[in-house]
């Protein structure tokens, strides 16, 4: 009987782990084979599933690129805060082998950043900004800062927008015109 019980008690533990992914998860998140295994275990673990849900209201629903310089794949995904209902992104940084946790970066969703606000249920289209794209560059009379790492283009078509880009230290905005 021992040996039974120390057989099934690791399945049982699995199968509660992932019935509580599939309840706190959307079905969009688990299916799509875009994302990670560890970006969704992480989501879970984190226990980030209590205070944020991830939503799919901007194509694509995530982006990647290496958006803190540190040469390793991070994932970002939108998100809103339950309680205020503002939206924000989760920054999944990819993590090296040696790495016990994975370092998430929330931004907005209720977490203001000077000239971003804490909101930015404005945004209707977004994606990864190469390092290389235009650093130190004019784009429409705007100089565009030399990044250390990809940034995020946020826009409000025809309205808004700007880059998230990492500085070295944390995450700023840089607002560019129209």
């Amino acid at each position: 009987m021992p040996r039974r019980l120390g057989i099934l008690l690791p399945l049982l533990t699995l199968a509660a782990r992932l019935s509580l992914a599939a309840q706190v998860l959307p079905s969009q998140f688990v299916e799509d084979k875009t994302i990670p295994r560890w970006v969704k275990r992480e989501f879970v673990t984190s226990h980030l599933y209590r205070s944020y849900s991830i939503t799919f209201q901007m194509s694509p629903s995530s982006i990647r690129g290496d958006f803190n310089g540190d040469g390793r794949k991070d994932y970002a995904f939108l998100v809103q805060e339950k309680t205020t209902r503002k939206f924000g992104f989760a920054i999944f940084h990819g993590r090296g082998a040696q790495s016990l946790h994975t370092r998430i970066t929330l931004i907005a969703a209720g977490k203001t950043i000077a000239e971003l606000g804490d909101n930015i249920h404005w945004a209707n289209f977004w994606r990864t900004y190469p390092r290389d794209a235009a650093a130190g560059e004019v784009e429409s009379k705007v100089l565009v800062p030399i990044l250390k790492a990809d940034a995020i283009h946020i826009e409000q078509k025809g309205k808004r927008r700007g880059l998230l880009y990492w500085d070295g230290r944390k995450y700023m905005w840089h607002r560019l015109k129209i």
